[in-house]
């Protein structure tokens, strides 16, 4: 009896072993995996209605893909009229840096091999319709298909206590997001635009390569110090969230060196 119970749990134990290392080896295999995906270039930009209903324009933003995977996100800081950015990039590889243009300054670091993961099963294996896996219906559904200049995407609803938001998704862009609209609820129950990013345009093809310049002989500094030096540079004043944001980003800077 003894010799069968033992038997029982060396069965359980390999078995434990056996789930836990093919895990290990699909993560593995996932994050070195070769992504090919449509590539393209989104310009947008974002109104907040704060102030009346033609909006207020407070940020562009321009996003390009390329057909290995590796993303560019170009954000506006500050006074739109100073041109001031800042630009991120994530590669294949895992590395991601911030780069600081205006001050010559960069921030760059690896992702955990999990994020690395997440972020290339999104690309590799969206779903048809850019939902959720089993959420179909109730908080967040499909309203139905529409045109974003010319491009077919799938618009997709969620709601919340404070409002409901809007998303104008592209299956065939890995489910990337071209619009948004954010409806925030009054006290009466009703719904009033509160933001609005709008696709400004969109080029299918690969993007110009200066897009993904890494600042080679840029200064490397952790996020903290940069976005600081970087809000002096552009007039904007570095508020408390704005702070500890940087603060946590300078955590995951710091696990990220190699």
């Amino acid at each position: 009896m003894k010799d069968k119970l033992a038997w029982i749990f060396l069965c359980g134990a390999l078995a434990v072993l056996c789930f836990y290392g093919a895990a290990k080896l699909t993560t593995n295999h996932i994050a070195h995996a070769q992504v090919t995906v449509a590539p393209f270039v989104l310009r947008t930009e974002s109104y907040n209605y704060d102030k009346g209903p033609k909006g207020e324009l407070f940020l562009k933003e321009v996003v390009a893909r390329r057909s290995d995977g590796a993303t560019a996100v170009i954000s506006t800081v500050g006074d739109l009229s100073l041109g001031y950015t800042v630009k991120t990039l994530t590669f294949p590889d895992g590395t991601s840096i911030t780069v600081y243009d205006p001050i010559r300054t960069k921030s760059s670091w690896h992702v955990t091999t999990q994020r690395l993961v997440q972020l290339k099963e999104h690309l590799l294996h969206p779903a048809p319709d850019c939902m959720p896996e089993g959420v179909r219906e109730g908080p967040v559904r499909i309203l139905g298909d529409d045109l974003i200049l010319g491009h077919k995407v799938i618009r997709v609803e969620s709601k919340f206590g404070s409002g409901r938001l809007i998303e104008w998704d592209a299956p065939d862009l890995a489910c990337k997001t071209l619009e948004f609209r954010f409806e925030e609820r009054q006290p009466d129950g009703s719904l009033k635009p509160k933001t609005h990013e709008k696709a400004i345009s969109l080029d299918i093809g690969e993007p110009p390569s200066n897009i993904f310049d890494v600042g080679a002989d840029y200064q490397e500094m952790k996020p903290s110090e940069a976005q600081a030096r970087y809000f002096q540079k552009a007039g904007v004043p570095e508020d408390t969230a704005s702070k500890q944001s940087a603060q946590q980003a300078d955590i995951v800077y710091l696990r990220g060196q190699r």
